[in-house]
């Protein structure tokens, strides 16, 4: 069976605004993650998770279904996490439309800011390419 390659690249920054506490300063790094999922044309969704945890406060998470129809269109969904620990409570979140990406190409599927009401942020630029599995 054919397949296509989605290569994903997401990168950014995390910061975790401590202000509200006098021992600690805000922290704030840089991420990036790339992976290759294989799916098969005309065959099942596939799931792809990643997360990024700054000073152990803050925890940025990706996720995306995507599927590869008969054709080789490529559609990616999904929905960014913004985190809040120790106790990990969802503070905030962004919605991944649906998107088509057809063979051979490249699609920024988010770019933007995720906020909590805490003062933490990520940014995040997700890009997805629709490559020749075979």
């Amino acid at each position: 069976m054919a397949t296509r390659i989605a290569k994903i690249n997401a990168n950014g920054r995390i910061h975790d605004d401590d202000s509200g506490d006098v021992f600690g300063g805000d922290e704030e790094e840089a991420y990036s993650f790339s992976k290759n999922v294989t799916l098969e044309q005309g065959g099942f969704s596939k799931s792809y998770e990643d997360s990024k945890t700054v000073d152990g406060e803050v925890r940025l998470t990706i996720k995306l279904e995507m599927q590869a129809d008969a054709t080789g269109i490529i559609t990616a969904s999904g929905v960014i996490e913004l985190w809040e620990g120790p106790n990990w409570n969802m503070g905030g979140s962004k919605g991944i439309d649906a998107t088509n990406i057809p063979q051979g190409e490249m699609k920024s599927v988010y770019d933007g800011q995720v906020d909590d009401n805490e003062g933490d942020w990520a940014t995040v630029k997700l890009e997805i390419q629709n490559a020749d599995g075979n």
